[in-house]
């Protein structure tokens, strides 16, 4: 059932008496409109509560508060369609910033869009994280197999991190047999089934990997964040040695 807009006194309203919010914080009244964006997404609430009951007859502002709330979608809406823009324009800029081998971004691509993403996340609050990841066993390979195997060995791995990502995305090949992906919008959950996707798409072409995760935090940067997950990573690698002896 859905949750009505204004509650005088919550203590009438079971469906918000039993919400996690009403049971961490004080509540005795509230009043909130969905924000909606131009394609009917909810994006967020706008909303007013009081400790104490109200009166009902408060009830007659809520068209207003609908008017402020269709006026923010408005302005949220704008704003997505800007940022879609920048961001349209920062990858056909990068697109000449190609790694030669894989169908990912090389160091500069990387360098480029991560700082376009880390300004917006920093400006929007924006949720990122990062993936580190260093191919297992490449060295073994080449010297086994040649390096002609070892380049078709790593652009099957390129090919694998860039069907497990969205288009919003960034990943790139950074060295050798190293990658980083750059998750936009996206938690430490998202993340996790993220690199778990990786794991079973390198498996897939018989590769193995290490790999590391890491938030980044709006005090810090996504460098910061990079170097993190570059730690988890060799963490990973090291355990997996350990393993073998």
């Amino acid at each position: 059932m859905a949750k009505a807009r204004y509650a005088p006194d919550l203590s009438d309203f079971t469906a918000y008496v039993e919400t996690p919010f009403a049971t961490f914080a004080k509540v005795g009244s509230y009043m909130g409109v969905p924000i909606h964006t131009a394609d009917g997404e909810v994006f967020g609430t706008l909303c007013a509560v009081d400790p104490n009951p109200k009166d009902p007859g408060l009830r007659q502002f809520l068209p207003m508060v609908q008017t402020f709330a269709t006026l923010l979608g408005n302005m949220v809406d704008g704003e997505l369609k800007a940022t879609a823009e920048s961001r349209r324009a920062e990858r056909a800029e990068a697109e000449a910033m190609m790694d030669p081998i894989t169908p990912l971004y090389n160091r500069r691509g990387w360098d480029l869009l991560t700082t376009a993403e880390e300004k917006r996340a920093k400006e929007y609050g924006h949720h990122l994280c990062v993936i580190s990841i260093d191919l297992d066993n490449l060295k073994k390979l080449n010297d086994t197999h040649g390096h002609a195997k070892g380049s078709e060995y790593i652009t099957n791995e390129g090919k694998a991190i860039k069907n497990s990502i969205t288009e919003s995305d960034i990943a790139s090949r950074t060295g050798g047999d190293e990658f980083n992906i750059l998750l936009v919008d996206c938690d430490d959950i998202r993340a996790a089934k993220i690199a778990e996707s990786i794991r079973r798409a390198f498996k897939d072409v018989n590769a193995e990997a290490s790999l590391g995760i890491a938030q980044f935090k709006h005090t810090e940067t996504v460098a910061h964040a990079m170097e993190t997950a570059d730690h988890r990573m060799y963490d990973e690698k090291k355990a997996k040695k350990s393993a073998r002896v």
